[in-house]
């Protein structure tokens, strides 16, 4: 006759589902709500006779305590046959965002240096960008019953779908090629922004880029993982535009973390086409990326660019300025004001990205 399996304890698991950790907070963290019960009803009774182990040397390492595969991919992110946990990855919703940010070498607008208290760097063409965002433009004059419209439409929106459905479409006016705008587009193609590759890919609400076609294959293989942001590879390619969206409820700062993050994404993007073909990298010190935000009826613009390694073979350094700042929601002249600003900021990163992928597609 067959004979039968051996029955597991109440808390034992088949030893092919365990994997292990390295330490017990980790272990505590993650193991059965049963078993840490029992392990603080046997605490309160004083724990394990140890008398036995006065004198002993201390181990040099932990031994690893065995837990379930499914919870070690929880902690590390993937799925892993060795002992290893990678380092917990964030996004612009994370409280230690900002400063992995910094870690990184990706600077917020208004960052100052901790010891020299010297201001983050300003693109060479600030003032320059701050000129072509107050050109006229015909198609931001809006009529006073088109401002009520926005108006009524920010009051009653609840959401940020409502936002980024009733409102964004006021702001962005008439998109002149619908492929190359997107969003909502995991960017899980591209080669982490940071060394300690310790950020969630970003997922921009909005951005801008160039049709595929637009760049030769080769330079698309070639730059792949710095200018083809999803796997999805008919989406927008370079992108050097985004613009963030919150709802009323939403955070001014989430919204200005995620324009960091990504519009660096952008500046490389740039920088990559820009140097692509050449013996040395190109850092011209210029902006070729811009980012906007839109939270509670405000408006703002930001720059990002790069800058050289501080010291030789180091990574660049990814800085944002703050550009301009419009209350759209004030009146009817803060409202063409915002329309015109915005339309001006994504007609001039196109013309940006047509140039750099010209060049690029020349070499």
């Amino acid at each position: 006759p067959r004979s039968k399996r051996p029955k597991l304890g109440q808390h034992e698991q088949p030893q092919s589902y365990h994997q292990f950790v390295t330490n017990v907070p980790e272990y505590l963290g993650i193991c059965n709500p049963r078993v840490l019960e029992d392990i603080k009803k046997f605490a309160r009774g004083g724990g394990p006779d140890l008398s036995d182990l006065r004198n002993c040397p201390a181990p040099t390492s932990s031994p690893p305590v065995a837990m379930s595969s499914s919870k070690s991919t929880f902690l590390s992110g993937r799925r892993s046959s060795g002992t290893t946990i990678t380092a917990r990855t964030s996004s612009a919703y994370d409280r230690d965002f900002c400063q992995k940010l910094v870690d990184g070498g990706v600077y917020t607008a208004g960052y100052r240096d901790p010891i020299t208290g010297e201001a983050s760097k300003h693109p060479t063409n600030h003032k320059e960008l701050r000129e072509v965002l107050a050109r006229p433009r015909e198609s931001a004059s809006p009529s006073t019953s088109e401002f009520e419209a926005y108006w009524q439409a920010d009051v009653d929106a609840r959401k940020e779908k409502q936002v980024s459905e009733s409102i964004v479409p006021l702001i962005e006016g008439k998109i002149p090629d619908g492929r190359c705008r997107s969003g909502d587009i995991l960017f899980n193609n591209l080669k982490p922004l940071t060394e300690s590759n310790d950020l969630k890919s970003a997922k921009p609400d909005i951005y801008y880029g160039a049709r595929p076609e637009q760049i030769h294959k080769s330079t698309r293989h070639d730059l792949g993982g710095y200018i083809v942001p999803s796997t999805e590879s008919d989406l927008p390619v370079a992108p050097n535009f985004f613009f963030a969206v919150k709802g009323p409820d939403g955070s001014p700062a989430v919204a200005e973390r995620q324009a960091t993050y990504e519009s660096a994404l952008g500046a490389r993007a740039m920088h990559k086409l820009q140097s692509y073909g050449k013996e040395k990298h190109s850092y011209d010190g210029k902006a070729h990326t811009l980012s906007a935000t839109y939270c509670q009826g405000t408006l703002k613009l930001y720059t990002s660019h790069v800058e050289a390694p501080g010291q030789p073979g180091g990574p660049p350094s990814y800085h944002m300025t703050k550009l301009r700042s419009v209350a759209m929601d004030d009146s009817i002249e803060s409202y063409k004001e915002g329309t015109r600003t915005y339309r001006n900021a994504r007609d001039w990163c196109k013309k940006e990205r047509d140039e750099m992928i010209r060049e690029a597609n020349q070499r």
